[in-house]
């Protein structure tokens, strides 16, 4: 609304300094006329003849032309800038996103293959536990974003990973994940890749 107001009145400045004061200056009884003398650095048509004809006006009264003539292009760029100052104001506090890299692994066991990726989000309740099981042709990336997991894969250590971290289950490989806390929930972002849709996503190998 402020911008606005400002736009309005130096437009209306502007209207009335090119426009209204030119023609008020040639008008009977206006500005340049015997009752109402010009102001500084504004001349009537009548005196500009005249000094044409005559000797040019002193250094100080062309100094005031050059500073009304600057206003004017002052007020002009600022009318012409006004509408403008929420964007770039708006572009100046904008800041560029953050990306934080929390994990970067070839793809293993599937012929670095992938006709398909299903993203999932996955709850644990305190203590719940997901069956032993594997996902054919499927590799596996688990982000706990909240509380912790540990996830076991046969044959391997035992792996737990905390919320902000990250770690990823080769296709075919038997494993679980818990939540071994007894009053917090755990929750993880769970991406597959899967190398064939005509496989089953999950099967459980033993419960």
């Amino acid at each position: 609304m402020l911008v606005m107001n400002m736009t309005v009145l130096v437009r209306n400045r502007l209207v009335d300094v090119f426009v209204f004061m030119p023609l008020r200056q040639i008008e009977p009884g206006g500005i340049g006329s015997p009752e109402f003398p010009p102001e500084h650095g504004v001349h009537s048509v009548s005196e500009a003849h005249t000094q044409d004809e005559g000797p040019q006006p002193p250094r100080n009264e062309r100094q005031k032309m050059k500073m009304i003539r600057r206003d004017l292009l002052y007020l002009a760029g600022v009318a012409a800038a006004l509408p403008y100052l929420p964007t770039i104001s708006w572009a100046q506090t904008q800041t560029a996103p953050r990306l934080t890299q929390i994990l970067r692994k070839d793809l293993e066991s599937q012929g670095e293959t992938v006709q398909e990726t299903i993203v999932s989000v996955v709850d644990f309740a305190p203590g719940v536990a997901a069956p032993w099981h594997k996902h054919p042709g499927a590799q596996e990336l688990l982000h706990v974003f909240e509380g912790s997991l540990v996830v076991e894969v046969e044959g391997a250590a035992v792996t737990r990973l905390n919320a902000g971290e990250a770690g990823t289950i080769a296709a075919d490989l038997v494993h679980l994940a818990r939540n071994e806390s007894t009053s917090a929930s755990a929750k993880a972002l769970v991406v597959h890749s899967r190398a064939a849709r005509d496989k089953p996503l999950i099967v459980v190998v033993k419960s």
